[in-house]
């Protein structure tokens, strides 16, 4: 379930569980997304993720109705490590303006 929720920051933060790919340079994890904003998100990985690294987010979202005839829709962002918050593992990322959403999915 998506919930809204805001904070200081002038963007709207949607507090999801969702499995994401994270790609960092040449080496590619698992990690579960914890919330997301239309310039950023919030991600816990089992590798250590260094501050100020370039990342690369991948995932499917499924949707009710198909949309541009799929049931899933494959989100990609790219961006950089801005804070790390050592307690719980997670990263924030800043996402770049370049993300795209694909429709295109393999099968």
């Amino acid at each position: 379930m998506i919930v809204p929720y805001k904070e200081k920051r002038g963007d709207a933060r949607y507090a999801m569980k969702a499995p994401v790919s994270l790609t960092l340079e040449n080496s590619s994890s698992f990690a579960c997304l914890h919330n997301i904003s239309s310039g950023g998100a919030l991600v816990s990985s089992t590798i250590s993720i260094p501050q100020n690294a370039k990342v690369t987010l991948r995932t499917k979202l499924p949707f009710q109705q198909k949309w541009f005839g799929r049931n899933e829709v494959e989100f990609i962002f790219r961006g950089k490590v801005t804070r790390k918050i050592e307690e719980t593992g997670q990263v924030a990322i800043q996402f770049d303006d370049d993300y795209r959403i694909s429709t295109f999915l393999p099968d």
